[in-house]
């Protein structure tokens, strides 16, 4: 998944399918939230950056298979 605008993101699934790792690259260094919502609009996870690019890691292996949204 990558996204584009203010904003790119881009998931990456580890090889053992329990976590995902999300990379981020923000136009400014301004703090932002990064939320993951299953498709019914429940938020699963909230991360806050850490700066204007970087990388987050979500354990996933207590997910329920699906689609999830950031």
């Amino acid at each position: 998944m990558e996204s584009s605008g203010n904003y790119k993101l881009k998931a990456t699934m580890s090889s053992d399918s329990t976590s995902v790792v999300l990379e981020y690259q923000l136009e400014t260094d301004i703090p932002a939230t990064i939320s993951i919502h299953d498709m019914k609009g429940v938020k699963l996870e909230s991360m806050n950056t850490t700066g204007q690019q970087d990388q987050l890691t979500l354990l996933t292996r207590d997910w329920v298979p699906g689609v999830y949204v950031a």
